[in-house]
């Protein structure tokens, strides 16, 4: 019995994971066209193109036709326009990640690591 509910609770818990992680609907060019132009130059946004081709760029400019991006890359590539008719999905993304929490971390540890090594060096010279 209890092994029942317990493959029941996992069958039901994976088919609305599946549910949840399926692609959006396909949005038509002028939603892309009006979530761009109301975001500032600048931005940062993580396309997806019908190609399969995904990339996160900066935002240079939003017209009538297609958005001018410069895209994020190990080596600098001259900026791309993107038709509205070509994204599948498009959103802002954030800026600066979880980089700055490692960097803070690995800071925290060096100075504890370096006042307990100070504090024992005090603590010796002083056992004479």
């Amino acid at each position: 019995m209890l092994v029942r509910l317990i493959v029941s609770a996992l069958v039901i818990t994976m088919a609305t994971t599946a549910a949840a992680q399926t692609a959006p609907a396909n949005v038509g060019p002028q939603v892309w066209r009006t979530f761009a132009e109301r975001l500032p130059a600048g931005s940062l946004v993580k396309v997806r193109l019908q190609t399969g081709q995904r990339f996160t760029a900066t935002l240079i400019e939003a017209d009538a036709d297609g958005l001018l991006i410069q895209p994020k890359t190990r080596l600098a590539v001259p900026p791309q326009r993107v038709t509205y008719a070509s994204i599948t999905t498009m959103e802002q993304a954030e800026r600066g990640g979880n980089a700055g929490v490692g960097k803070a971390i690995a800071i925290g540890a060096a100075t504890g690591a370096g006042l307990f090594i100070g504090l024992l060096m005090i603590l010796a010279s002083a056992w004479d």
